[in-house]
């Protein structure tokens, strides 16, 4: 496989632009996130409204298909 067989992105949403620098799978990957929650004495709540989170170019991601670890900028190409 190619990168020239992936001239386009089938993504249109949260990974639109994005591939594997190494076996140019187009997703999913998993990213290292900063996140927020409720954190009660017995606990914590994910799915609460604070249950956001973050990431940014520095973040790690690993491509499902190869492993791949790099970047989330890494993960960003141009369209061609």
């Amino acid at each position: 496989m190619t990168h020239h067989a992936h001239k386009t992105s089938p993504n249109t949403n949260c990974l639109e632009g994005w591939h594997c620098p190494d076996c140019h799978s187009w997703g999913p990957f998993t990213v290292e996130v900063t996140t927020y929650v409720l954190l009660w004495d017995d606990g914590s709540d994910l799915s609460s409204d604070h249950g956001s989170h973050e990431y940014d170019d520095a973040s790690v991601a690993i491509c499902q298909a190869c492993g791949k670890h790099a970047t989330v900028g890494d993960f960003h190409h141009e369209e061609v």
